[in-house]
């Protein structure tokens, strides 16, 4: 129990310190070029067994086994994860989770990632789905007492795409 706590408060001072950088200006974003359609599937299996766990199922869908980009891996983890833990933690055994990825070309030099994240959870209402964005925030406050968190993930998330 004193192990898992410490966990928990090491993620939350995590996340904070990460929320601060990006606030501050000071985030560095590191890209890499590479194939980003194996590095997304490998995210997706680091939460199987999280999601087996709790008999959730989760789905990888691409249109291509190739997309070499440039992108920062940890900030690709950051986003990707977070957004897979708040899908599994808030989807009811039995349920589904998926990961879609899709290019759009706009012209033959500008190409863009599409991830679509779509579950079987219990939703967010239309008029709080915004609030979802903001630091130590939740949709309802009563799912904090039922599904715990901080109400970070989702405000890194956000940012850190607005970074890349």
């Amino acid at each position: 129990m004193i192990r898992n706590n410490a966990n928990r408060l090491l993620k939350l001072v995590n996340q904070m310190m990460s929320l601060a950088k990006i606030e501050s200006g000071t985030m560095q974003i590191k890209s890499v070029q590479m194939n980003i359609i194996p590095y997304l599937g490998y995210l997706v299996d680091s939460c199987r067994s999280l999601a087996e766990k709790k008999k959730v199922k989760l789905h990888f869908l691409k249109n291509a086994e190739t997309e070499i980009m440039d992108f920062d891996p940890d900030k690709m983890e950051d986003i990707v994860l977070n957004i897979l833990y708040n899908a599994i933690k808030f989807t009811h055994p039995g349920g589904d989770i998926y990961l879609t990825c899709d290019t759009k070309s706009i012209n033959s030099q500008t190409r863009f990632l599409i991830l679509r994240f779509r579950d079987t959870g219990i939703g967010i209402a239309p008029e709080n789905q915004q609030k979802v964005f903001e630091a130590f925030s939740q949709a309802d406050g009563s799912t904090t007492k039922k599904f715990g968190g901080t109400g970070l993930g989702l405000t890194i998330s956000n940012k850190l795409l607005a970074l890349m």
